[in-house]
């Protein structure tokens, strides 16, 4: 958090052990559909960022009990995320 970090890496798919990624007031603009094969990602902050989107398939992030997308211009984000509300 409070980073100049623009853009997550590919490689970030390796990092399966991850748990919390806090990316809060960096300037992410776009989230790597690989984050999603992070399947034991509890918990993902993106408050206070300029997110455009957040990839496809968010529902296989199956423990993620935390999305933080507050101060975000994140629009139509519920399509996205109605796996993970079930």
């Amino acid at each position: 958090s409070h980073t100049l970090i623009a853009k997550i890496p590919e490689s970030i798919s390796n990092l399966i052990k991850l748990k919390h990624l806090n990316l809060s007031y960096t300037y992410i603009l776009l989230i790597n559909p690989e984050i999603t094969k992070l399947f034991n990602l509890k918990q993902l902050k993106l408050n206070n960022t300029e997110i455009l989107d957040l990839p496809d398939n968010m529902e296989k992030l199956e423990k993620l009990k935390l999305l933080n997308l507050s101060n975000t211009n994140l629009g139509n984000v519920l399509e996205k995320i109605s796996g993970l509300l079930e």
